[in-house]
């Protein structure tokens, strides 16, 4: 049996993202018939929920990428941070495995036997030419979990579509909400014209600052493994530019998205561009302009009560077999690296 090491982290400082795609990798190697280990630091306790729930084993982070091969016995080292480590691929292959990177853009660039890029229209996009054996690059190969794609079937079986009395608005500013984002989003959304009620996924640390800025009568919500089934009896749901926004796109649900950080900006840009979902500007535009903010998210929700969705846009280009493909092209790699 073949062996994946992936590296990643999911910590409350640096969110989940990279994390939620690492599992999502392990659960397509271990579907194709690979045994899977996450070697990171898992300090978010919605993180640590994830990995279980998962029945990944998460284990010590060796102080080099070959150690990875040495100590774990891995076939394939997936990585998944923006680490600066121009030695990886030498390291690796030193020990006699294969290579795989996950890319946002600029972040995380390094030279891999297989590098990834799963940021929408990253196939149009230039690369600089770095040695790569396989790029895998455009939203086709964005990481999905098994629960996403569950909630997908779910969504068709049940469509949702807006009541009279109004949307219900789902908020979610990424599984540990680094940047304190929630209470901000959760208060335009509440002054919004045309939303009946909220829901904030946040962590129990931040609710006392949601209900401070958003009011009382907000529905706060922990973060879980629960939550692909509540998006996908969501009416509408604001979410960070992050890897949620793919997987709600996966699912069907219309999404109005916000980048929170840097790296999200380019898939935003992306997602506005081709219309899989709607924008009402950065986190730090929604902060100093938060009456401009509500009037944008204001028309997104006059849109769908008048019966136009853009959850189909997305749902047709984001289709959750990501992982899968990555997993193959590892196996492309067989004959150059591995015997038999």
């Amino acid at each position: 049996m073949k062996t994946v090491v992936v590296r990643c982290d999911g910590t409350p400082e640096g969110g989940l993202g990279h994390l939620v795609r690492g599992i999502s990798v392990a659960d397509a190697a271990r579907q194709a018939g690979w045994s899977a280990l996450i070697a990171g630091d898992v300090t978010s306790p919605f993180g640590r929920r994830l990995v279980a729930d998962a029945s990944v084993e998460v284990v010590p982070v060796p102080r080099g990428r070959g150690e990875l091969v040495t100590r774990y016995g891995a076939d394939v080292v997936h990585v998944d941070d923006y680490d600066e480590d121009g030695d990886a691929l030498q390291e690796v292959r030193r020990s006699g495995a294969v290579l795989s990177s996950m890319e946002d853009g600029p972040f995380g660039r390094r030279t891999a036997d297989v590098a990834i890029d799963s940021t929408i229209d990253a196939e149009s996009t230039h690369r600089p030419a770095d040695g790569s054996s396989i790029l895998l690059r455009g939203i086709e190969f964005a990481p999905m979990r098994e629960g996403i794609r569950r909630a997908r079937q779910q969504r068709d079986e049940a469509p949702v579509a807006p009541t009279e009395g109004g949307i219900e608005v789902v908020v979610v500013l990424g599984g540990s909400d680094a940047t304190g984002s929630a209470a901000v989003v959760a208060a335009v959304c509440a002054r919004t014209a045309g939303v009946r009620s909220v829901t904030v996924v946040a962590p129990t640390s931040g609710w006392d600052g949601v209900r401070a800025a958003a009011g009382p009568s907000v529905h706060l919500v922990e973060p879980s493994a629960d939550f692909p089934a509540l998006a996908a009896a969501a009416q509408l749901v604001v979410s960070a530019a992050s890897t949620t926004a793919w997987e709600l796109a996966c699912i069907g649900v219309p999404a109005v998205v916000i980048p929170v950080v840097d790296n999200q900006f380019i898939g935003y840009e992306a997602m506005l561009r081709r219309g899989l979902a709607r924008g009402i500007g950065t986190i730090r535009e929604v902060r100093d302009d938060p009456e401009r903010a509500t009037q944008k998210l204001g028309a997104h929700v006059a849109e769908l009560i008048g019966g136009s969705s853009w959850a189909a846009a997305g749902r047709d280009v984001v289709d959750g077999l990501g992982a899968q493909r990555i997993v193959r092209s590892w196996e492309l790699l067989r004959g150059r690296h591995w015997a038999g």
